[in-house]
């Protein structure tokens, strides 16, 4: 079984479990563990996760998503723009139940990184905030960029080496870290940054990823 979160249909096997699997939540839990690990190992650092923590994210982020489909008129979610829509939707909400779950049992440094300053806040306060913005924001990229077509191309590599911007991360950890900050609000946030009004560094980066998609 192939716990990997860059591949086909990947909200729907993490909401729906893979049919390989006995438990719904195991996929979830395997593959959320996988990614969180791998992410903090790009800010040099060594984490735990907490499988059982996992599995009420499971339980949380999916009652939250038949709502939303409650919510939805006749009709959304038919077109490619809506589904994509969607997905960055039903990712925010998973953002904020991982992060709300503390899904992270410790964290500890396991070299040096290049921000020292930033690696000393990550082990000691604001870690599951980083590393869960971090994670969930790639995998709205992953959602807005990629296409089944396009899983063997070099866009998925350059998504996993992607990155929020760092003053952007540092003040939406600390935002996450101090308040109860809503999944619609997180939904807002990831959206501006994918669609950015004007010319940011972030734009570029997006627009450079997309331009890849041949």
């Amino acid at each position: 079984m192939q716990y990997y979160l860059y591949q086909e249909n990947i909200l729907r096997k993490l909401r729906e479990g893979n049919p390989a699997d006995v438990a719904v939540e195991s996929f979830f839990v395997n593959v959320l563990t996988d990614a969180l690990k791998k992410t903090a190992t790009k800010f040099g650092c060594e984490v735990e996760v907490n499988s059982w923590r996992l599995a009420q994210v499971h339980a949380s982020w999916v009652s939250d998503l038949r709502s939303l489909e409650r919510e939805r008129l006749p009709g959304q979610g038919e077109d490619t723009t809506e589904r994509r829509a969607c997905a960055i939707k039903h990712t925010s909400f998973l953002c904020y139940w991982l992060r709300r779950r503390q899904v992270i049992n410790y964290i500890r440094d396991i070299r040096e990184y290049e921000d020292a300053e930033l690696q000393r806040m990550i082990v000691s306060i604001f870690g599951t905030e980083y590393f869960v913005l971090d994670l969930c924001y790639r995998l709205c990229l992953f959602g807005e960029l990629v296409t089944p077509g396009m899983l063997e191309g070099d866009i998925v590599s350059r998504i996993q080496q992607h990155t929020l911007p760092p003053a952007f991360l540092r003040e939406m950890a600390v935002l996450l870290y101090h308040k109860n900050v809503s999944p619609h609000s997180i939904y807002l946030a990831f959206k501006a940054l994918l669609v950015g009004p004007g010319p940011n560094p972030l734009d570029t980066n997006v627009v450079s990823l997309a331009s890849r998609r041949t």
